[in-house]
């Protein structure tokens, strides 16, 4: 089996778990929505200098809720101890390639 094949696998797994708990979609939500008012409060009422800073506040709410999120579905493996079978999941390759842990975080930064 390729390793695309593989990761979309994966990918699909997290997808359909996702899809039916919403856990991490609520949490990085409730996270950016908290950044929005620290932000808010963050700078002085002058509307040139929010229309300045409003692209690097709306990039670090994306990375720091992305992070939470990619956290998050990693703590998912570790608790279900699925973690190796990840690791374990690419046959012809060595385990130091840790392929499908690498598509998956990929794949987690471009969705979270």
């Amino acid at each position: 089996m390729s390793l695309l094949r593989q990761a979309a696998r994966v990918a699909g797994k997290d997808l359909r778990i996702e899809l039916r708990s919403r856990e991490i979609v609520y949490t990085m939500a409730f996270f950016g929505g908290l950044l929005a008012v620290v932000f808010s409060f963050a700078f002085p009422r002058n509307i040139d200098m929010v229309r300045g800073a409003a692209p690097g506040m709306l990039w670090a709410t994306i990375a720091f809720s992305g992070t939470i999120g990619l956290g998050r579905a990693f703590d998912r493996e570790r608790e279900n101890d699925t973690m190796r079978a990840l690791l374990l999941a690419c046959p012809g390759l060595p385990p130091s390639h840790q392929c499908v842990v690498v598509m998956r975080t990929r794949v987690h930064n471009l969705v979270g």
